[in-house]
């Protein structure tokens, strides 16, 4: 059958496939294994941490660290996890964590949402030099300022608490 193509409103009869058909199938067919193969592989690799540290959590001490690795440990140790839990109260570290985080993500979107806005719709004396120092603050490393930050929430006497999230 004739392959039909749309042009602009006219329709017009193509010509026949080529007979090299079957070869065209089998050259995207290996296109089609190389590519995935290429994905699975790197699956795998961002997959391997994940798989180790839970083969390790499952060790003892000394297979942890024994040399050459073992993948699946022997016997495995499932109290390892109720150490955990009982030694430091984990549930209150994991939802602290959980609050830093949810809160600085919400913080940023807010605030960033609300520049951008600014400095797409509104036409206000001084936009273009502050959009240039909102850049270059950008630019400068966290490393940078991360002494001045803490000098700074130091003398606020916001130190260990949550307010200079």
């Amino acid at each position: 059958m004739d392959e039909l193509r749309t042009l602009g409103n006219h329709r017009a009869i193509a010509a026949p496939l080529p007979n090299n058909r079957h070869r065209r199938t089998f050259l995207g067919l290996a296109q089609s294994f190389l590519i995935h193969g290429v994905i699975w592989i790197g699956a795998l690799a961002m997959i391997m941490p994940f798989l180790w540290m839970l083969s390790t959590s499952l060790k003892t001490q000394g297979e942890a660290v024994a040399y050459p690795p073992e993948w699946i440990p022997n016997p495995i140790q499932w109290n390892n996890y109720v150490d955990v839990l009982q030694s430091f109260p984990f549930f209150t570290f994991a939802a602290n964590s959980l609050k830093i985080a949810l809160l600085g993500t919400f913080g940023q979107l807010l605030s960033t949402s609300l520049a951008a806005y600014a400095f797409s719709r509104m036409v206000f004396p001084g936009r273009q030099t502050i959009f240039v120092l909102l850049l270059a603050t950008l630019m400068i490393p966290g490393h940078v300022t991360m002494i001045p930050t803490f000098i700074l929430f130091n003398s606020f006497g916001s130190v260990n608490t949550h307010y200079p999230l």
